[in-house]
């Protein structure tokens, strides 16, 4: 048994359904290098998270901040646009993207 748990692969807190969002979007914001800066993730405040996305410039920083908030389904006057998304993203975010999409069945 012991020998199983070494080549285990560890659960991901964003991969646990179990989780409360305040635990899971953090984990999963921390996996996207243009998250690094935002305010709200860490700790989690969605209203300081929304307030962040409002005002960066960088269309990456902004597309990541709606994807977080959207999977929180918090309402937002601007929606997360996939395509805008994968335009302006470094290759490890949308790696990282296209991975949650399968985790989380989003389509």
């Amino acid at each position: 048994m012991t020998e199983n748990y070494k080549n285990s692969v560890p659960i991901r807190a964003y991969e646990r359904t179990d989780l409360h969002p305040g635990i899971r979007l953090p984990s999963l914001a921390k996996r996207f290098s243009c998250l690094i800066d935002a305010k709200g993730i860490n700790p989690w405040n969605p209203e300081t998270l929304y307030a962040w996305v409002k005002e960066v410039e960088d269309t990456a920083s902004r597309q990541g901040g709606l994807l977080i908030l959207g999977l929180a389904k918090i309402e937002t006057a601007e929606k997360f646009d996939l395509f805008s998304a994968m335009e302006s993203f470094i290759e490890q975010d949308r790696q990282m993207l296209v991975n949650l999409m399968k985790i989380w069945h989003l389509f």
